[in-house]
């Protein structure tokens, strides 16, 4: 009796802490939001720096629209889902060539790879921003969507391949086996074995690489200088307001609101393509 009663006791307290912490959490994410919305729909007064008490409206939106986040959203699509399709597709194809090159051999291959890629990842990025310049300004890509695209797939790369080479290492290793004995080539191995087992949940390095492309700051802002290219936190971080000592939040809040909504779109097809391969399970 003593013992049931503790595991209730115990059962109880552990759902009690985890609905606890949703609604903490809710709370964190939920309530900033409902305020920046609000500070979105008011008019402020650039002359004492406060909002006034104007009826709500739209012109934040419309100003930020006009103040060029649509230009900045155009770029960061192109950029971002052109870095998100390269980094995932060239990871597919290095962790499928480690695989199936020393599948039967000793791992310590896989091992130096894997440590090698780790120790890439933990390098700061401002350490590597004299290096890429020197080679963006060689290609003459300064100012481009071609040199933003080909930064983001050197930093993004190791963390690809080491999400992808996780998901592709719990494949049993005989099934390669069977299909090479079966006569099947490299390329049929990647297409009809490899490539349907973990496109699915590769599409999560596509999610993750569009989302650290969409908010990066730091080489955006390096190597971009005029708004036909800058990325949306650029556009953001250059608005203000009609001098230096002027910064209209409403605008600048308006303007992040709408850099969002496309990634939430893409959230949410997302979300609905995993709850669809899970049922069909």
């Amino acid at each position: 009796m003593t013992s049931f009663i503790s595991r209730r006791v115990s059962f109880y307290a552990l759902k009690t802490t985890t609905i606890a912490t949703y609604i903490i959490l809710i709370g964190f994410f939920i309530l900033p939001l409902v305020y920046i919305v609000l500070i979105t729909l008011q008019q402020w007064d650039v002359m004492n720096n406060h909002i006034t008490n104007q009826p709500l409206s739209l012109i934040s939106y419309t100003r930020a629209w006009a103040e060029g986040i649509n230009i900045a959203i155009y770029n960061s699509s192109i950029i971002s889902t052109s870095t998100a399709i390269l980094v995932m597709t060239l990871s597919i194809i290095c962790v499928f060539d480690i695989i199936y090159t020393y599948y039967h051999k000793p791992s310590m291959f896989t091992k130096a790879v894997v440590f090698i890629l780790t120790c890439c990842k933990a390098i700061p990025h401002i350490f590597l921003l004299l290096g890429f310049y020197v080679i963006i300004s060689y290609l003459e890509w300064y100012d481009t969507h071609y040199g933003l695209i080909f930064i983001y797939t050197l930093t993004l790369m190791p963390a690809g391949i080491l999400l992808i080479y996780q998901i592709a290492s719990v494949i049993p290793q005989s099934i390669y086996e069977a299909a090479i004995i079966d006569g099947a080539s490299k390329w049929r191995l990647f297409l009809y074995i490899f490539l349907p087992m973990i496109f699915s949940r590769s599409l999560m390095v596509f999610i993750i690489t569009l989302l650290g492309t969409w908010h990066e700051l730091l080489f955006a802002l390096c190597f971009t200088s005029t708004p036909t290219t800058r990325t949306i936190p650029v556009a953001i971080a250059m608005m203000g307001g009609a001098n230096q000592y002027e910064t209209e939040w409403p605008i600048i809040m308006a303007a992040g609101i709408i850099s969002v909504l496309p990634i939430m779109l893409i959230f949410s097809l997302y979300y609905k393509y995993c709850l669809t391969k899970q049922y069909q399970i």
